[in-house]
């Protein structure tokens, strides 16, 4: 793979790189439309990376290129970068670049080609107005943000509200919760006590945050009724992806059934991906 990423990176850039680097996808095995509530999440490292060749620049040039993208090089000057500058693809490395140098670093120029295994487009939707109910519900109960409000405290706060709020304060309080338990079965080996953690978050996101739709459940039921553990929807919700807890024997077992639920729905088929732990960003060569 980095044979392939060196030949792409010289037929773009000309040259060789000065090195190559990986950062995985992730996704959160709990922890969901938490984060905006300052909340807590638990991510998992995937196997699946974003690779980076990448070499030095003298002239303060930013000259960027994706596989997956495709086109011309997008051209930039670092000292042009500013917030809305940038508005295909390329705003996500540019912003990079632009928040090290307001963050005082000194950020020169660099020739950089992306190539990814990670799956895209597997949430599809903005939060917006979910990021916009939890702030209104935090000021209604004068907290700075939903993570301070302890599941004790959560049946007098759902009488101070609005019944519209109710769900969603109920679905933060509850799954930061869920986060926590989650982390104590893991930290003592019980892994499998993960499934019903999961079952309940999915019940939550899919009745009080209203983010699922009916692939989603699907797909949900039929991998617990195959022989997961647990499984929940994952992502910004309103479709998406779904995460299942299953044991490697069963995997395939279960990915036919979840395909034959599907087509029997008369859906397009699902895309069926094996997912295990794996390393954080690195420098891979």
């Amino acid at each position: 793979m980095n044979d392939a990423l060196r030949t792409a990176f010289a037929a773009v850039h000309g040259g060789r790189p000065e090195g190559i680097w990986a950062a995985p996808g992730r996704v959160n095995l709990i922890g969901e439309h938490t984060d905006y509530n300052d909340g807590f999440a638990l991510p998992v490292a995937l196997a699946q990376t974003t690779r980076l060749a990448a070499r030095r620049r003298t002239d303060g040039r930013l000259r960027l290129h994706s596989t997956q993208a495709g086109g011309p090089v997008v051209d930039l000057a670092v000292a042009d970068l500013a917030p809305g500058a940038v508005t295909t693809w390329a705003a996500y490395p540019a912003g990079v670049v632009w928040a090290l140098g307001e963050a005082g670093h000194r950020t020169g120029g660099a020739d950089l080609h992306f190539d990814s295994t990670v799956p895209t487009g597997a949430g599809l939707s903005s939060s917006a107005a979910l990021r916009t109910g939890c702030e209104r519900a935090c000021a209604l109960l004068g907290l700075a943000a939903l993570r301070d409000l302890s599941p004790d405290r959560l049946p007098r706060a759902e009488r101070l509200l609005p019944a519209r709020l109710r769900p969603l304060v109920r679905h933060v309080v509850t799954e930061n919760a869920r986060v926590a338990e989650a982390v104590a079965h893991l930290k003592a080996g019980r892994v499998a006590e993960l499934g019903p953690i999961l079952n309940s978050a999915h019940a939550s996101l899919r009745d009080d945050y209203r983010v699922s739709c009916a692939e989603t459940d699907l797909a949900v039921d039929s991998a617990v009724a195959a022989g997961a553990l647990g499984a929940r929807i994952t992502g910004g919700g309103f479709g998406g992806s779904v995460i299942a807890l299953v044991a490697a024997d069963r995997a395939e077992r279960m990915g036919a059934a979840v395909t034959a639920a599907f087509r029997g729905a008369g859906y397009r088929e699902p895309h069926l991906i094996p997912v295990t732990a794996a390393p954080g960003a690195r420098r891979i060569e």
